[in-house]
């Protein structure tokens, strides 16, 4: 049986859609459905009444709030996604079957923009599911073919509930590296972890600039968070981000000081400059959009100093508790 679990918080223009979406599925496995609220003050647990859900009321850390659910499962398989998303309608068929085979832990998906996002929202997705915008991390990057990956985001995965209890389950207090950390211990466990395209929810994005850019930054620090435990988990891109948001603060004074200096900052200023321009140009033509031709660029440079700051933040402060979500 398959326990699918979900944090909620205030997220009534969002659950109705996932539920949905969820219990429309085809020809599923037997399952159940927990919806784990962190004390909504809207209507989103009154929505939630309204189906066969188990409902559980829990803290607002998003970790506290997944173990709770999966404390409370029957199942042996745990699914997770978030209550702003939409899972394929053989989502849960989808997911079942990799783990007939037992050498698997746990198994994710591509979570991609909807269509119906507003513009802004759809641009930053479409940066987040690149390798310009994803710096090489799983998170939001989308592969074409099955693969064995080292993290599958809880917006769209599953474990084993043998697996997760055996790995201690989320790490609470880490909100931004919670799902990383686990990961990590099911890794070094031995445990295999699937990506499979195939396995599609749509998942809406942030809407505001400024909501982007602290989303990054706790990113950054989240990431750093997990990296003197588990250093295996953090692909060297994160560190060419951190050094070009150090590097490029760095290289003005030098510019301006030192004059034998100029031509190299230069050309890695231009370097970069038309890394993200080509980047940008040939994400425009993969989605048939000459608006990103534009959007993106700016965007980028937004996003890798966002990022690479964050990450920054947690290398020096590797020990404090990163902010909740």
């Amino acid at each position: 049986m398959i326990s699918v679990v979900i944090a909620t918080l205030n997220s009534e223009a969002t659950i109705v859609e996932c539920l949905d979406s969820i219990y429309s599925n085809k020809n599923p496995p037997p399952f159940e459905v927990i919806v784990v609220d962190g004390g909504s003050t809207d209507n989103t647990v009154q929505f939630v009444k309204k189906y066969p859900a188990k409902i559980i009321l829990g803290e607002k850390s998003k970790a506290s709030q997944r173990n709770t659910g999966v404390a409370q499962s029957v199942g042996d398989i745990i699914a997770f996604t978030d209550s702003d998303t939409r899972v394929a309608e053989d989502w849960l068929s989808t997911l079942a079957k990799h783990f007939d085979d037992p050498s698997i832990a746990g198994v994710g998906g591509p979570n991609i923009t909807p269509d119906e996002d507003p513009f802004s929202a759809r641009c930053f997705g479409a940066l987040m599911e690149s390798f310009l915008g994803s710096s090489g991390v799983r998170n939001t990057v989308i592969y074409r073919s099955v693969r064995e990956v080292k993290h599958n985001p809880p917006v769209n995965s599953a474990v084993r509930k043998s697996v997760f209890q055996e790995a201690g389950g989320f790490t609470e207090g880490f909100e931004w590296a919670q799902d990383v950390m686990l990961d990590a211990k099911i890794k070094r466990m031995g445990g295999r972890l699937i990506y499979d395209p195939e396995m599609l929810v749509w998942h809406h994005r942030r809407r505001t600039l400024r909501g982007f850019i602290k989303q990054l930054v706790l990113y950054g620090i989240g990431r750093a968070s997990v990296f003197y435990k588990y250093p295996e988990s953090l692909p060297l891109t994160y560190f060419c981000v951190a050094a070009f948001a150090t590097g490029t603060i760095l290289s003005i004074p030098l510019y301006i000081l030192v004059d034998f200096l100029k031509p190299v900052i230069a050309f890695g200023w231009v370097a970069y400059l038309l890394f993200v321009m080509l980047s940008s140009i040939y994400m425009a033509v993969q989605k048939r959009k000459a608006a990103l031709a534009v959007v993106i660029p700016p965007l980028a440079i937004i996003e890798h100093f966002a990022l690479g700051f964050g990450f920054l933040m947690g290398l020096i402060n590797p020990y404090g508790r990163d902010s909740k979500k």
